[in-house]
């Protein structure tokens, strides 16, 4: 938040040195004044822009440690990050009755790092991050 701060009090500096050199001294000084100014700033842009395509293009990502990637295309897929309890996906598919409680995420079998990058694609497609609990997958199918 402190870089937003900083570039604004910078902007805010340089358009009131602008406005006086324009006033007190002529307006081809700051003409050129902010010819010079434009220019580094489109360079610190173009800087900012390659240091950016760089951290992405090698792995770099602006996503906290353990943020969920989900990812979901095609035709009637499906992706989900986190658990699915007492759910019905597919025409004609109904859960009746209270929907289960949910499992607790700790204990065995339970792997993080495979919840963080969930991916669906193709033709009728699914793929789940989580524990699927009391769940009705599917045409026609029920869970009671």
């Amino acid at each position: 938040m402190w870089v937003w701060r900083v570039v604004a009090g910078a902007c805010a500096v340089g358009t009131v040195a602008l406005v006086l050199t324009a006033v007190l001294v002529d307006l081809e000084s700051a003409d050129k004044a902010a010819s010079v100014v434009g220019a580094v700033v489109a360079l610190a842009g173009l800087v900012v822009s390659v240091w950016q395509i760089t951290a992405v293009s090698t792995g770099g990502s602006q996503d906290p440690p353990g943020a969920v990637q989900v990812h979901a295309s095609g035709a009637q897929s499906l992706a989900v990050g986190g658990d699915v309890i007492g759910s019905a996906i597919g025409k004609g598919s109904k859960v009746v009755g209270q929907p289960p409680v949910a499992p607790g995420r700790s204990g065995p079998g339970v792997d993080d790092a495979a919840r963080r990058d969930v991916r669906a694609s193709g033709d009728g497609s699914r793929a789940i991050g989580g524990t699927v609990s009391g769940s009705a997958f599917g045409l026609d199918s029920e869970v009671r």
